[in-house]
């Protein structure tokens, strides 16, 4: 049987008070504020990095202190980091006073990142805008209040195709059985 990544717990419990200390943050709270939400994130950063912990260990970590933390709310937490860091300020001062020598590099990749991104979002642009007919330009084009009047005009205009007559006609000759 394969051994666990064991952590120290001692060690994460000390990285939490002085977290706490530090930004004024209750760990173990369930609020949503962005910044507590936010730092929070950081706080989970802090502890994969500085004590080698997954977010399996964080939740059983939050267990063991009597608070439930879901796994997956912790994973995609921590995967916003780079977001907080691009936004938020106070993010920023904390994140850097645990990262000092990482700043600069941090943020030249995160621009990076945001560079590619935004070439990305450009040729998909691109290519919707050439899969796009010229009913869906003009639909594009519209302001939202009149949308929904020529939705309806054209509603009715493809309802009325299948209630229409479908042009097939059958000559039937007759003949008069008195002559």
């Amino acid at each position: 049987m394969k051994e666990q990544n064991k952590y120290d717990k001692e060690r994460a419990g000390l990285l939490a008070e002085r977290f706490q200390k530090l930004t004024g943050v209750d760990l173990d709270s369930k609020s949503r504020i962005r910044k507590e939400v936010t730092l929070k994130a950081l706080f989970w950063k802090v502890l994969t990095d500085f004590n080698k912990m997954n977010d399996r260990n964080i939740s059983d970590w939050y267990k063991e202190r009597g608070v439930s933390r879901n796994r997956s709310s912790i994973h995609i937490s921590m995967s916003k980091v780079d977001v907080y860091y691009c936004n938020y300020k106070f993010f920023r001062e904390i994140y850097d006073m645990y990262y000092r020598e990482e700043p600069e590099l941090y943020k030249r990749d995160y621009r990076k990142r945001a560079v590619q991104k935004e070439k990305v979002t450009k040729v998909l642009k691109s290519y919707n805008e050439h899969q796009k007919d010229k009913l869906n330009h003009l639909i594009d084009s519209l302001p939202a209040e009149k949308r929904a009047e020529i939705y309806e005009l054209v509603n009715l205009r493809v309802k009325s195709w299948s209630w229409k007559a479908k042009n097939e006609y059958e000559v039937i000759e007759g003949y008069n059985s008195l002559m």
